[in-house]
């Protein structure tokens, strides 16, 4: 019986870490793209409160879906995957430079754009992975990336990346980005 809950006490304070990091960054991205479609008016905090089941119910009635975590995000990943799109070579660049700019040893890093869509007016979110090196000089393995690309006359303007592995990953899946506001 001793064992048994200390093994339980071992698991509760090991796996939840990544778990809980895993929901919250996924939750966050599912609000931000719920706030788009007009469903989520809330600040996207990662929270599963009122305002989340509010919109969860209406886009899971709206879809004829259950108002599940897995089945909300499979719809909006559905949903983004039309208007993703290749990017130019200036916008690329312009990606390939914001995320460099941010890394430790930038000319080691390989840096690989996977795609892009549209946001709202002249914006681009460029979405890929970098593999770059850490402080003690090993490579830490491909992370993914958003950048958010703005077209200004003949010029483009790259913002900093987001380069939190989990969340740069939901935002690229479902087509969004922190700020947007397309409906």
């Amino acid at each position: 019986m001793r064992i048994v809950v200390i093994l339980l006490a071992l698991a509760l304070m090991i796996a939840p870490k990544s778990a809980v990091a895993d929901t919250w960054t996924r939750m966050v991205a599912i609000q931000l793209r719920l706030s788009q479609g007009d469903y989520y008016a809330g600040q996207a905090d990662g929270k599963f409160g009122p305002e989340t089941q509010r919109a969860f119910s209406g886009f899971a009635a709206d879809h004829g879906i259950k108002p599940i975590v897995e089945d909300i995000y499979g719809k909006l990943i559905e949903a983004a995957l039309p208007a993703r799109r290749d990017l130019t070579e200036g916008e690329m660049a312009a990606a390939v430079e914001a995320v460099k700019e941010q890394l430790l040893d930038p000319y080691t890093a390989d840096v690989v754009v996977e795609f892009g869509y549209p946001g709202n007016r002249d914006v681009v979110v460029a979405c890929g992975r970098v593999n770059a090196k850490n402080r003690y000089g090993g490579y830490v393995g491909f992370q993914w990336f958003t950048v958010t690309i703005m077209q200004l006359t003949n010029t483009v303007l790259a913002l900093p990346p987001t380069l939190n592995d989990d969340l740069a990953f939901d935002l690229c899946q479902l087509g969004t980005y922190p700020g947007a506001t397309v409906r």
